[in-house]
């Protein structure tokens, strides 16, 4: 007859908590393909940033501080001063990467 029921050997000691493993083959591709992305991930942040930041910066000024004037001469000058930072920005974290490259 046939029991549903695992029987269980004495010889055999359960362990409390999980099993301990080692890394697959495919666990470590996956791991050596973040680490190859970390880098070109946190440049594009640092670059992605250096374009947002200032471009809000500068709309936010416009629209809290130069209220009442009412030609557009301010807020033009303040958006170039914006792309300027933003321009010497990317260009400092271009060289950044390029160092890490190296």
């Amino acid at each position: 007859m046939c029991s549903s029921v695992v029987e269980r050997c004495p010889d055999k000691t359960e362990v409390e908590g999980p099993i301990p493993s080692t890394l697959t083959m495919e666990e470590k591709k996956v791991q050596s393909n973040m680490s190859i992305w970390k880098p070109v991930m946190v440049f594009y942040v640092k670059t992605t940033s250096w374009i947002i930041l200032p471009v809000l910066l500068v709309i936010l000024a416009n629209k809290f501080f130069f209220k009442i004037q009412e030609s557009n001469f301010m807020y033009l000058g303040l958006l170039a001063l914006g792309f300027g930072i933003t321009c010497s920005g990317i260009y400092k974290e271009i060289k950044e990467y390029k160092k890490t490259l190296k």
